[in-house]
């Protein structure tokens, strides 16, 4: 449907504002264009003057009765007015669509919108594989309580009329808090004025990325200076080990590890392992000269099996010393909570950012991660 006259004359003062915006620094600097300006200043002049042609031919037709002027009112989906508010927080306007999705009464702060938390969470997923492959608990409260089996009970075959001897089924407890994770990034001054840069999609893709590291890290090797958040798969002392037969790895230790595992938990377990273990993996061959390590064509080029099982490479693993790969069903073997409302929080008027001429933003959340189940992981260790 073509625009109204209306709609092409709210265009055009959007446009007239936008130019007389880019005189803003220039005048401040006592300065004129330089080579970007002046041609993002091109650019709006044929935009202002090809909407003044078209509104000009509208009127025109329509004062020959050529056309029929209907209103129409733009509806903008619940995706674009949060996409749209996220900008304006990260710019310091306070626009139609930035008043409406404000829960906090709080300056400088912003529950992160539906669709941008959203897209956070599945960056999450990208980033953080171990992360999300767990058993993830969402939680509204600061403490949540799961019972774990340590004991399944008996059973037994008996002669009639012998009385069945009942045996207690055994459970313990384990507990998820919450604990803050916080990623920051600073956007300068110009980053900002620049309209053309996407700061929504950007900002969550870089905050995004950041958590999933770290997220996936602290599954593996704990919470850092947090005694009581994640605890971290290599740091366990229960879960079984099998040690490779010689300095390097073979095919035959793989498959030792794997068949010890109980068949119920191979079916959605993963290899973790580093970069150059990984290298020496994919050199392994069968009789026939054909590669162990088999490229997932389903889920692109990145993505590889061996003996059906998916296969991730962690930074971490090189670093972990004695541990050559680890063999985790995550969904039964590792439990973590993700605590509901990401928030980021906007500092510019402080004395550091108001010198520098910069934004800084932080978005943190509340997780936590523990071992569920020793049962459903292997550890594959260097030889002594």
């Amino acid at each position: 449907m073509s625009e109204t006259v209306k709609g092409l004359k709210e265009k055009l003062a959007v446009a007239k504002q936008e130019m007389q915006d880019m005189f803003v620094t220039p005048e401040a600097e006592a300065r004129g264009f330089n080579e970007v300006e002046k041609l993002a200043f091109d650019e709006k002049t044929k935009e202002i003057r090809s909407l003044v042609d078209t509104i000009n031919a509208k009127q025109e037709m329509g004062n020959l009765g050529m056309v029929e002027e209907v209103a129409v009112t733009e509806e903008l989906s619940q995706e674009v007015k949060e996409e749209r508010a996220f900008t304006q927080f990260l710019q310091g306007k306070e626009g139609e669509e930035f008043r409406s999705v404000v829960t906090s009464a709080e300056p400088g702060k912003l529950m992160i919108p539906t669709t941008i938390e959203s897209g956070v969470i599945e960056l999450l997923g990208e980033t953080a594989p171990l992360f999300s492959a767990s058993r993830n608990y969402p939680s509204t409260t600061g403490l949540l309580e799961i019972l774990r089996e340590t004991d399944l009970g008996t059973a037994g075959f008996i002669g009639e009329l012998t009385d069945a001897t009942p045996n207690d089924f055994k459970m313990d407890k384990v507990t998820l808090r919450q604990h803050r994770a916080v990623t920051a990034i600073q956007l300068s001054q110009h980053m900002l004025n620049d309209s053309a840069l996407p700061l929504a999609s950007y900002s969550t893709e870089l905050l995004g990325r950041r958590l999933g590291t770290l997220l996936d890290e602290a599954v593996l090797t704990g919470g850092g200076k947090d005694a009581d958040s994640f605890e971290g798969i290599l740091k366990s002392t229960k879960i079984e080990k099998h040690e490779a037969e010689g300095a390097e790895t073979i095919v035959r230790d793989y498959q030792k590890a794997m068949l010890s595992l109980h068949p119920a938990y191979v079916a959605g377990a993963i290899w973790v392992m580093s970069r150059k273990e990984f290298m020496h993996v994919g050199t392994l061959q069968d009789g026939n000269g054909h590669p162990y390590l088999a490229m997932d064509v389903a889920k692109g080029p990145q993505a590889y099996t061996l003996f059906g099982l998916p296969v991730q490479i962690s930074d971490v693993m090189a670093k972990e010393d004695g541990v050559i790969a680890l063999l985790a069903n995550m969904k039964d073997g590792y439990a973590t909570m993700t605590k509901k409302g990401l928030e980021l929080k906007h500092v510019s008027a402080d004395t550091t950012q108001a010198l520098k001429g910069g934004h800084l933003f932080l978005l943190d959340g509340y997780f936590d991660g523990i071992i569920l189940n020793e049962k459903a992981m292997r550890f594959l260790t260097k030889k002594a």
